[in-house]
């Protein structure tokens, strides 16, 4: 009966250890989940953010466009017509009063 009250107390207490070290073990990964998360949680909100910030940028942007679009549009309507007057030479017609006319000095 010693014998076996000394085997019993020897499982029972191998069994506490076990029980503390898994103890010990599970608060350690319960740290590390928590810390894993605030650390996700932080990362999430900084993309939040950086997502929110080029958002705006790209609203910005989009605003330009438009304004630019708009001006430009005004600028094109009040703009005066561009006419440009080229001078037509007809060098045919030029040489024969030219020639008619050296005939006219002839004659005279």
């Amino acid at each position: 009966a010693a014998r076996e009250t000394g085997a019993l107390k020897e499982a029972k207490d191998k069994l506490e250890k076990r029980v503390e070290e898994l103890t010990w073990r599970l608060d350690i990964e319960k740290h590390m989940r928590v810390d894993l998360e605030e650390a996700r949680g932080l990362e999430i909100a900084k993309l939040q953010n950086t997502l929110q910030e080029m958002q705006g940028q790209l609203d910005e942007a989009h605003a330009a466009i438009i304004h630019e679009k708009e001006a430009a549009k005004i600028a094109i309507e009040q703009a005066p017509p561009v006419i440009k007057e080229v001078p037509v030479v007809d060098n045919t017609k030029l040489e024969l009063l030219t020639n008619k006319n050296e005939e006219l000095e002839v004659n005279l």
